[in-house]
């Protein structure tokens, strides 16, 4: 989803000069945070509650949020024939609660509510700038040129 979302926002050409600039692709999210802290990459695309989680165990990092923010919601849904509808329909409920949109706030990641504080420490941008500044998604675009793009993103990052 990152490579799409960056690829249709700045082309193709920015992952070239990232290759060029000595960029490598990672095994992982949490990989790329590692490779960072250690001094093995001097930069890294990164998933903000992984890096803050390392930075609280004490990684020497620090989190930039560009102009252009790559916002991805993490989805939450009801399976059709779950066998207790009611009892995931309030987790649901809670999850977007007031209460539930804190816990995750509480934990380095972007709420969905504004009406959620977020730690001074995290230094995420409020919601309603963060939402200003993502980069816009059409998911169906994205999953239909899904296996293209891993293709020669993939092609691109072990040359």
């Amino acid at each position: 989803m990152s490579v799409a979302v960056l690829s249709k926002t700045f082309g193709w050409s920015y992952f070239e000069g990232l290759r060029a600039n000595g960029a490598k692709m990672g095994k992982g999210s949490g990989q790329v945070v590692d490779d960072t802290a250690s001094g093995d990459l001097v930069a890294s695309l990164a998933v903000d509650y992984i890096t803050l989680d390392k930075v609280d165990k004490g990684a020497t990092l620090a989190l930039v949020y560009p102009p252009e923010m790559l916002v991805i919601p993490s989805p939450i849904a009801i399976f059709r024939n779950s066998p207790n509808v009611e009892a995931a329909k309030k987790f649901v409920d809670f999850v977007l609660s007031k209460d539930g949109q804190t816990i995750i706030a509480n934990e380095g990641t972007l709420p969905v509510r504004a009406d959620v504080k977020i730690p001074e420490r995290f230094k995420l941008p409020p919601v309603e700038e963060a939402m200003k500044r993502a980069m816009k998604i059409d998911y169906q675009q994205i999953m239909a040129e899904k296996e293209t793009t891993i293709k020669k993103f993939t092609d691109m990052m072990q040359k």
